[in-house]
């Protein structure tokens, strides 16, 4: 066993660390800026009605969208919340680590 290998398990802990905690500890609320604060915005800052008219385009095909797709504002957060998925994250950080360094570094 080399002097390196405290090292190394001390850097896969962290890693493991940064990957199942960290999202524990810092979660990203759902709620946030609406296709239609982003229209409100866009009518602010231009008076151009070409612009307009995309911009109203889009909100128009944005909500038939997420009005299409059932459950689609908590799709993004739905592999975050779950520890497993962090978990064998983390398992195959550590083991291709530990694959890496006993091919190069040992």
């Amino acid at each position: 066993m080399t002097d390196l290998w405290p090292i190394v398990t001390a850097l896969c802990a962290l890693a493991t660390g940064f990957i199942v905690g960290l999202p524990m500890l810092w979660r990203r609320r759902l709620e946030g800026e609406t296709v239609d604060d982003w229209l409100a915005v866009r009518r602010a800052e231009t008076d151009d009605e070409v612009l307009l008219s995309d911009a109203q385009l889009r909100v128009w095909d944005d909500k038939e969208t997420d009005s299409a797709v059932p459950g689609s504002e908590h799709a993004v957060t739905a592999a975050s919340s779950k520890p497993g998925y962090q978990i064998a994250l983390a398992g195959v950080i550590v083991l291709l680590t530990v694959t890496l360094y006993d091919h190069i570094g040992a």
